[in-house]
């Protein structure tokens, strides 16, 4: 069921590069689905990782394709 405890992530750090880039944008999960972060976060198409994973445990991740805002950017 959505929005039980340990269900799904609720936040997720973005990288725009895909990479390890150490970002400061972060992205909140606001259905199964979709995620909504800031504008300037990225500059180009990108995904942005989600995984609900602990500090002792890794479990595979998952990346989300990103879309365009209604204003393009």
């Amino acid at each position: 069921m959505w929005g039980t405890r340990g269900s799904a992530p609720t936040i997720s750090r973005c990288r725009p590069d895909g990479s390890h880039y150490n970002s400061a944008c972060s992205a909140a999960l606001i259905t199964p689905q979709w995620i909504i972060t800031a504008a300037h976060c990225f500059t180009t198409s990108t995904a942005i990782r989600s995984a609900g994973r602990s500090r002792t445990t890794r479990p595979p991740r998952s990346a989300v394709p990103t879309a365009q805002t209604p204003t393009g950017t």
